[in-house]
């Protein structure tokens, strides 16, 4: 018994501190996205992150997130050295760390979740919130999205002509 409490102890120790090697790799991760976020190289971002995350999101949700973002003209990032999780589970060991951001339109806070593998943290979740996107101005239609009927070169000009017709 007493060896099992020592070991939960320990597990729960372990877990409320970051290896500094693991910030490390993570903070050289994180200032790559957002090297590679600027640079509109949104396929590096999605081809280099965990498995996982390509199953939760597709390579146009991606782009649309980022394009958004883009727009929204956000100044450098800052990490928030109080805003971090550390947590191991029977699923792997993943560390959650948190950036703002100040934008034309208002706050925006990125949180990242890494999934620490012994090649290094790989990308399992990307997250954008706060005012940034609430203010923002509207924009085009997103790509692999839909038009909006409101957008011109996406309404159908009526005519007079029956469908199917040419004039």
């Amino acid at each position: 018994m007493f060896k099992q409490l020592y070991a939960l102890s320990f597990a729960l120790l372990a877990s409320a501190c970051i290896n500094s090697a693991d910030m490390t790799a993570i903070e050289a991760q994180v200032a790559q996205f957002y090297e590679r976020q600027t640079a509109g190289d949104d396929s590096a971002i999605y081809e280099s992150a965990a498995p996982a995350f390509r199953g939760g999101a597709t390579f146009a949700d991606v782009q649309n997130l980022n394009d958004s973002i883009r727009a929204m003209g956000c100044a450098e990032p800052a990490r928030d050295p109080n805003a971090w999780h550390n947590n191991m589970s029977t699923n792997g060991h993943f560390i959650t760390v948190t950036y703002n951001r100040t934008c034309a339109a208002g706050a925006l806070t990125e949180t990242f979740q890494f999934e620490i593998m012994p090649n290094g943290p790989l990308l399992l979740n990307y997250h954008a919130a706060g005012d940034a996107f609430t203010n923002a101005p509207p924009t085009a239609p997103q790509r692999g999205m839909p038009g909006k009927p409101n957008d011109p070169g996406q309404t159908p000009i009526p005519t007079d002509n029956p469908p199917g017709t040419r004039t």
